[in-house]
């Protein structure tokens, strides 16, 4: 049986129509009565789709994203909820639909994965959900966004790449990405942004050294290309039951490691971050030596 209280918003590109959108409709899309695709070429006749833009790269996601969502607001539904994803997103809709029957959708919240190890930026971190991971809402938040944005007549410099909010406030960059752009919107209206970890994940299962059985206890992993939809949507509905979904994390059963490489793989599973914190360290350390050396010259 299909959902009828979850839209569905795809940003897709038209690079991939014959590969990421064609395995995305024929795997967990079948679970929605409404969804739509916000492109930057045209698809098929029979999917339901706009080009957003002319942008083929990732300038073309903010204006898919805004023009998207002024597509669905436009007209009536009956949807409660509002999904975003992108056309390499996979979704357990099992456990999004289960995800989302907990959930109010009279609250001014959006749920999803902060960016919290993502993108750090002078030393900080965005505070916004990653738009890779999947960002559900419900429809009332998405329209009130929507009326915001053109009361204020944002809509023109929100598509537009590189471009800052006229308001921008702090330390976080909202110039390149539409995530970080609908977060900014979002924290205008004083939305709250609820952070899921274990629900949502913004990269492959693979990143996380995690089983693809995984997908039974959270919601989304993006970049799951081409075949891979094919191959977690089997595991979802091989055993319905088999989907357990809880507000509290639970630890991920992790991948297998060959016996050779089992300490090397532990020590870099105790922070999937573990990267990005060294180079905001060494980047510190560095600016503490260029001070220490212009001291060492004044005197």
């Amino acid at each position: 049986m299909r959902n009828n209280d979850i839209y569905i918003l795809i940003l897709g590109s038209g690079r991939f129509k014959d590969s990421r959108i064609e395995h995305v409709c024929n795997s967990w899309l079948r679970s929605y009565s409404n969804y739509f695709i916000s492109c930057d070429a045209p698809l098929r006749g029979d999917v339901h789709h706009i080009v957003a833009t002319n942008h083929n790269d990732s300038h073309s996601c903010p204006p898919k994203i805004f023009k998207g969502l002024e597509y669905i607001t436009s007209a009536p539904n009956n949807c409660s909820w509002l999904f975003i994803g992108d056309d390499d997103t996979f979704v357990n809709s099992i456990n999004l639909n289960s995800f989302a029957a907990q959930l109010n959708p009279a609250e001014k919240k959006m749920y999803g994965k902060d960016m919290t190890g993502n993108y750090p930026y002078k030393g900080g971190q965005i505070k916004y959900l990653s738009g890779g991971g999947g960002t559900l809402l419900p429809m009332c938040v998405a329209q009130e966004i929507i009326k915001k944005i053109k009361s204020e007549k944002w809509m023109e410099w929100l598509c537009r790449p590189r471009q800052i909010p006229p308001k921008h406030e702090g330390d976080y960059p909202t110039a390149a990405g539409a995530d970080t752009k609908l977060g900014w919107v979002a924290g205008q209206l004083g939305i709250e942004q609820v952070s899921y970890p274990h629900l949502f994940y913004p990269e492959s299962y693979k990143k996380y050294k995690h089983e693809p059985t995984n997908i039974l206890q959270c919601i989304t992993y993006h970049r799951q290309y081409g075949e891979a939809q094919k191959q977690l949507n089997d595991i979802v509905f091989k055993d319905v039951k088999a989907n357990t979904l809880s507000l509290t994390p639970s630890t991920p059963k992790p991948a297998p490691a060959p016996q050779s490489e089992v300490v090397v793989r532990n020590v870099q599973a105790t922070s999937y971050y573990i990267d990005t914190e060294l180079l905001l360290l060494r980047k510190k350390i560095e600016r503490l030596e260029k001070q220490v050396h212009l001291l060492s010259n004044d005197c």
